[in-house]
């Protein structure tokens, strides 16, 4: 009996061992993973990053990178359900995360490289280039002070058959959203932030 009893308590310590030796592993683990997801998640996080005291200097002297990170074409029926099969998502929100397209303000130019998603009024005539492509040195610029810390900026191109007209809300930490307008094709907007312009 004694001997059954300490069997039991045998297997009662080793049970508890295994626990114990369970949750060690399992706390290594889990505190590998946040390591990992902070790895990851730092670089995204500064990806933007302009200091808050930065910006308006930066916006002013008009030597910026709005580098994009989604877009998010003009609403219709069409394009909607194209796009819920293509991402899965039900939403017209395209992932651009990885590629490079950006909008890069100069003080004398601007250079567009963007992706379209829409519908457009007139074929193309390249249809292997019908994205948002221009650069252009004949433009306005209009800097607005918003509340909060925030700025819009009103573009409109006088050099480009196409006539662009690009807004861009921008909050105080550096965060933006494009829109583009131009006269052929349906509206689009593009979720990213503002960055140094490297080639000033």
């Amino acid at each position: 009996m004694n001997r059954y009893f300490e069997l039991i308590n045998g297997k009662l310590f080793f049970g508890r061992t295994i626990f114990r030796k369970f949750k060690r592993a399992k706390f290594q683990t889990m505190n590998r993973l946040q390591l990992l997801l902070i790895g990851l998640l730092v670089p995204i996080l500064g990806l933007a990053q302009v200091k808050k005291e930065a910006l308006p200097t930066l916006l002013e002297s008009k030597k910026f990178v709005f580098k994009a990170t989604t877009a998010t074409p003009l609403a219709n029926a069409d394009l909607y359900q194209i796009l819920s099969q293509l991402n899965n998502s039900g939403g017209s929100t395209i992932q651009l995360n990885g590629l490079d397209y950006d909008l890069r303000v100069f003080p004398d130019s601007l250079n567009t490289y963007l992706p379209y998603f829409g519908r457009t009024f007139i074929p193309a005539n390249n249809l292997n280039d019908n994205g948002i492509k221009f650069s252009s040195t004949k433009f306005t610029y209009e800097l607005i002070a918003r509340k909060k810390g925030a700025w819009r900026i009103l573009i409109r191109t006088m050099d480009v058959k196409e006539s662009y007209r690009l807004i861009l809300e921008i909050n105080e930490n550096g965060y933006a959203t494009l829109s583009v307008r131009d006269n052929y094709r349906q509206a689009i907007s593009y979720y990213g932030y503002i960055e140094p312009n490297p080639d000033k």
